[in-house]
């Protein structure tokens, strides 16, 4: 059983060691008179209703595609953690899509630090470097750089994280809908991916789900805070 890379502790050693890389009404009540009415109307007039809801600042602050990639691959191993946190900040708050492929080369930089995690250079998910025009990380780091939640609304069975994705690239033929649930193990599954190639969870986070919160079935699906 593999473990996970602390990122912080270990960076230098990944550095040194990583895997070659080309590369405005208000609601509020007033206090009900003695007459029985509120703000002279009524007692069976309408009730105020629900405020309106906040509005939306100008900048978008997070994104919910696939977890942990901007953590892993976006500047990762930066020393200036000044640099770092504005590669993150700017990264979460792009909201143009047709810009995204800025990070492949970032990516595919970093991935070559993740593709050594097992020990094994060359059995990441989407290597190939049959193309000598075409550095071998840049297949995944594309696809990673399309930070979206796909969904194929097709397909009935939904059992596959990054099913889609897979499906498209060749990395494993499936029928499912992908997107995301609760209880996929989106972070074991990204590093396994990432260090073997491979779609499961050989490589752990040192976490176990915990099925009160994850196997819910009712909007919005979690269960009360204890």
């Amino acid at each position: 059983m593999h473990r996970p890379i602390i990122l912080g502790a270990l960076g230098t050693l990944l550095i040194t060691l990583a895997c070659s890389s080309n590369n405005d009404s208000d609601n509020s009540l007033s206090p009900l008179p003695d007459g029985g009415e509120i703000d002279g109307a009524g007692l069976d007039s309408a009730p105020p209703g629900p405020p309106a809801p906040p509005a939306l600042g100008a900048v978008q602050i997070t994104r919910m595609g696939r977890p942990i990639t901007n953590m892993m691959l976006n500047h990762t191993f930066d020393s200036d953690a000044a640099a770092k946190q504005a590669a993150v900040d700017e990264y979460n708050a792009n909201s143009k899509i047709g810009t995204w492929n800025k990070y492949v080369s970032e990516f595919e930089t970093n991935l070559a630090f993740w593709d050594m995690l097992d020990g094994d250079c060359g059995n990441q998910a989407l290597v190939d470097w049959s193309d000598p025009q075409v550095p071998g990380y840049k297949p995944l780091a594309t696809t990673l750089a399309d930070d979206r939640l796909w969904v194929d609304t097709s397909k009935s069975t939904c059992t596959t994280y990054f099913g889609v994705e897979a499906n498209a690239t060749g990395l494993l033929a499936n029928t499912d809908c992908g997107g995301r649930k609760l209880n996929d193990e989106v972070i074991k599954i990204t590093y396994t991916m990432l260090a073997t190639g491979k779609m499961d969870t050989t490589i752990t986070d040192g976490t176990t789900p915990v099925a009160a919160k994850t196997n819910g079935t009712t909007f919005p699906y979690l269960a009360p805070a204890p």
